[in-house]
């Protein structure tokens, strides 16, 4: 089963920042798709829960910028499931 996950952007991003970023976020395990909208300031990501690895999702993040707080005191973060 995918999950998805909606992150808000804490800055707005060039298109080589945003492709960059993409790349990013589609290397961390468990990341099967990843969809970053500029014009709503959100990052929509499609995941496998058993395969993704949350401290390397937040260490990416982090590492490009664009995540200045641990993801569990996130007041923004919102995740579903998706049906495979």
């Amino acid at each position: 089963m995918l999950h998805r996950l909606l992150l808000p952007l804490s800055q707005n991003i060039s298109k080589p920042a945003e492709k960059q970023l993409t790349r990013a976020l589609e290397s961390v395990p468990g990341v099967v798709m990843v969809l970053i909208n500029t014009q709503t300031e959100m990052i929509y990501l499609a995941y496998r829960k058993e395969d993704l690895s949350i401290e390397k999702l937040d260490a990416v993040l982090k590492a490009s910028g664009f995540r200045e707080e641990p993801r569990s005191h996130s007041k923004n973060l919102k995740s579903d499931s998706l049906q495979a």
